[in-house]
């Protein structure tokens, strides 16, 4: 009896570690398959990625050479990193990004650059404090 119960929790043990293991070495696999079949019947929404990209797409993580991490993110044709900047992050090169705009989206980027629309204000600021010192001097004499 004993023997019996022994070899029940062996193999009740055993099966749980196989099918631990196996789903945690296929979960990107499995994930990608459940969600196939959840969204089997939605399209994608115009301008994002299509639905069969979206599932392979993946977020991996590597050490440089000095030792400090970088994530990337991959599917089966391209790896792009992910950097963070001042508003938040940003996924591939500036270069890439600016390469996939589209024409209206490029033409409205360069039109409202807010560097160059902050530094005509100052230079307009200073004009006119020119001016009325200038002004007040010229009163003044």
């Amino acid at each position: 009896m004993v023997i019996k119960l022994l070899r029940y929790g062996t193999k009740f043990t055993i099966t749980t570690l196989i099918v631990g293991t196996l789903t945690y070495n296929c979960h990107q696999e499995i994930n990608k398959i459940v969600n196939d079949i959840k969204f089997y019947l939605n399209k994608s929404e115009p301008g994002f990625v299509e639905r069969e990209q979206a599932f392979d797409l993946e977020i991996n993580y590597k050490l440089n050479g000095k030792g400090n991490l970088e994530t990337y993110l991959e599917n089966y044709s391209e790896k792009l990193s992910i950097l963070s900047r001042y508003e938040g992050v940003m996924v591939g090169s500036a270069e890439y990004n600016y390469k996939n705009f589209t024409e209206n989206e490029r033409a409205t980027l360069c039109k409202t650059n807010p560097k160059n629309k902050k530094l005509k204000s100052i230079k307009k600021e200073e004009n006119f404090l020119k001016r009325t010192l200038k002004r007040l001097y010229d009163l003044g004499n």
